[in-house]
């Protein structure tokens, strides 16, 4: 045998597996909704929800704790506040009543209503400060306007308002009945009352006085008056009939009433039963016949108790030329009030520094030209300040915009800028100023006024701040436009909430139904059953956009640093607080765009993926992929005690809780495996949240590890 056969022949190696990796960065641009699917920009997601995305990171939101709750169930339709150098007041109207929540003793129990009987919850508030103090100013369209002076909402209407205190009450007043005084007759029509047990005060319009008391000096007395008798002047043949008389001695003052005639200074005068002397000077009107000191005030309901003074002017005075009923809006612009007017365009404003007084109409019935009417008033500014440059603008219903610069209507300087088409507005307080810019909620998404000026009306949308969701947008005014939607900056947050307003809950609707189960990118729309309690929030240093779920954001509002949010059921909660949203898990989701990974074409085999987080208190991810243009989530991780020392105040255990359970936050890396195949992919975590404390997690990044297969023909 030939020794060529014994010669050793190495044996190839095998073929070394082919794995690569991919770094997907936490998506800072948000949720992107407009962008090709298969050639989308790194850096933004197909979904976020209730993830939050920051300038280096995404984070985990908080959840939501029950503030207060109002009335008996009604929506929460407005929450406002009232600030002064030295504190501030919250406040929650429903449709019949406001309602004072600056620290309630029960989140699950209403206080007693600040102000009922109204006719809506809509409001529109502004601050207002003058030399007499800090005012803030309510006006719903329907009810007359209201102004919190610090302590107690008062009404202003046409009429001046009085007060009158009272002592040894024995029978409880009625708000809307009318009083009469005993001894002077006068009437007037109770607005509010002031009880504290069996004395308050009464704030009354509307006053009838009683029988006028006229004062009659007299001298050179030859024989004493009667109370009752008819007096006469002998010569002027003047009468009028004796209440009461001061005598002191030949000289002294009769009291007269029913008196017909002038007297004549120096003329003799006499009563039936022998009463003569001298008049001495001219009549005079000694009460005027309103309330008097110490007589007995009733009303027709068994109201009873005693005047301890006389009723005197309060607040603020009447405000004259315009029903306050119909004011519906209400804003400042260079030191005066400006009002809309409910159903017209009309504007209306005070004088300068006033809370009240002649209201001034401006009329921009030919300005407009597409019909409906003027829905609010708002300023713009070029230098992001309150100064000469700043504009007026008004806008309607069907989303016309006109512009004035110039100090006031009636001043020569006041001029129109410029009138501008934008799509109609989403309610009267879905706007806010974000540094000089007026930023409007409309049918096509939130367009800058600045941007209106600049661009024809069907170019608007391309410079919408909710260019990146516009799809997203227009389905959830189609399914919310019945309501009106609301906006709230948020500084110490950089975020902004839009309100997505509902009826009440909904058993679908939104991404969660269709996600869940699986359908192609596009097809959410039509598993809606309803609009789902939800609210959209944007980074207002980015313009990143996400979606918070399970938010039931009716409306909204800002006291102290923290944002509110009142419910379709007369809750108030806070926002961003806890790890639980009233005590029930909610779920985060963030899903990548779809990435071809290292091409296109191959089909690719995914092996593991690996999840980093920055956290100061654990909680555990669960990591996914989704592939070829359809996403589809594995069901919801379980909510996980991820506060385990139980650290918060009042709930935790001595000696076992860690009070500081937060502490530093710490990187920390997962892997897992996949197990997927597709010729592009989309990463995906889902979170369940439901713990005590609040979520102080970021996500930085996502690793996909892959083999590169052969392309599927």
């Amino acid at each position: 045998m030939p020794a060529a056969a014994f010669r050793r022949i190495p044996v190839p190696p095998a073929a070394q597996e082919q794995i690569e990796k991919k770094l997907f960065p936490a998506p800072t641009r948000g949720w992107i909704a407009n962008e090709n699917l298969a050639a989308a920009k790194p850096g933004g997601a197909l979904r976020i929800e209730n993830i939050f995305p920051t300038e280096k990171s995404v984070r985990l939101r908080g959840g939501s704790v029950r503030f207060a709750t109002i009335g008996s169930g009604a929506p929460v339709t407005s929450l406002f506040n009232f600030k002064t150098g030295t504190g501030e007041r919250f406040f929650a109207a429903n449709e019949t009543a406001i309602y004072d929540i600056t620290a309630p003793p029960d989140a699950n129990v209403s206080p007693p209503p600040d102000v009922s009987g109204q006719t809506s919850g809509y409001y529109s508030t502004t601050p207002f400060a003058t030399i007499g103090g800090n005012f803030l100013y309510a006006v719903n369209g329907t009810d007359h306007a209201r102004i919190y002076n610090g302590s107690r909402w008062d009404i202003v209407n046409g009429l001046q308002t009085y007060t009158i205190t009272y002592d040894t009450e024995t029978g409880n007043f009625t708000i809307g009945q009318q009083i009469t005084g005993g001894t002077s007759g006068a009437k007037a029509t109770i607005l509010d009352i002031d009880d504290d047990g069996t004395q308050g005060t009464l704030y009354i319009q509307s006053i009838l006085p009683g029988t006028v008391t006229y004062a009659l000096n007299f001298d050179t007395q030859t024989a004493n008056f009667t109370v009752g008798q008819v007096v006469t002047g002998t010569t002027s043949t003047a009468h009028g009939v004796i209440i009461s008389q001061v005598d002191i001695g030949t000289t002294g003052t009769l009291y007269l009433q029913t008196v017909a005639g002038t007297f004549t200074a120096g003329e003799t005068l006499t009563d039936p039963l022998g009463g003569s002397a001298k008049v001495n000077g001219t009549i005079s009107v000694s009460d005027a016949g309103l309330f008097q000191n110490n007589e007995t005030i009733t009303d027709p309901l068994g109201g009873s108790a005693r005047a301890s003074g006389v009723a005197n002017p309060y607040g603020i005075g009447p405000i004259t030329g315009v029903d306050t009923s119909g004011l519906s809006q209400v804003m400042v612009y260079r030191s005066r009030l400006y009002f809309v007017e409910e159903g017209t365009f009309s504007a209306w404003y005070l004088p300068v520094d006033s809370l009240g007084g002649e209201a001034t109409e401006f009329t921009l019935n030919g300005i407009f030209h597409k019909g409906g009417s003027l829905l609010f008033c708002g300023t713009w500014s070029l230098d992001a300040g309150d100064g000469v440059d700043d504009k007026i603008v008004f806008v309607t219903t069907e989303g016309e915009a006109a512009i004035y610069e110039g100090s006031y209507p009636g001043d020569a300087s006041f001029s129109l800028v410029g009138q501008y088409d934008l799509a109609p507005p989403l309610g009267k307080n879905a706007f806010m100023h974000a540094g000089g810019d007026l930023l409007i909620a409309t049918t096509e998404g939130i367009i800058p006024i600045s941007a209106a000026i600049t661009k024809d009306a069907a170019a608007l949308t391309l410079a919408a701040i909710t260019r990146s969701i516009e799809p997203e947008w227009m389905v959830e005014v189609r399914d919310r436009r019945t309501l009106p939607w609301s906006m709230l900056k948020w500084p110490s947050h950089n975020m902004a909430i839009v309100g997505l307003p509902t009826e009440g809950s909904s058993a679908g609707g939104g991404f969660d139904s269709g996600f869940d189960s699986g359908f192609a990118i596009g097809e959410g729309a039509s598993v809606f059953t309803g609009p789902a309690p939800c609210c959209l929030v944007v980074n207002v240093q980015t313009g990143a956009w996400a979606k918070y779920t399970q938010w039931d954001t009716r409306s909204l509002g800002l006291y102290g640093e923290w944002a509110y949010f009142g419910t379709s059921t007369g809750t108030v909660m806070q926002a961003e607080v806890s790890g639980s949203d009233d005590g029930m898990p909610y779920e985060c989701v963030l899903a990548w765009q779809f990435d071809h990974l290292s091409g296109v074409g191959p089909a690719y085999l995914a092996h593991q993926l690996r999840i980093t987080c920055l956290a100061s208190i654990p909680f555990t991810a669960f990591p996914s992929l989704s592939t070829n243009y359809v996403i589809k989530l594995p069901a919801a991780p379980p909510a996980q005690a991820n506060n385990p020392s139980g650290s918060e105040w009042d709930v935790g255990l001595w000696d076992t809780a860690m009070w500081d359970a937060r502490g530093a936050k710490i990187v920390t890396s997962r892997w897992a495996s996949a197990g997927k195949t597709g010729f592009v992919v989309a990463p995906q975590i889902q979170i369940t949240c439901g713990q005590l404390l609040a979520p102080d997690a970021e996500i930085l990044s996502f690793v996909v590890t892959y083999e590169v297969g052969a392309i599927v023909v």
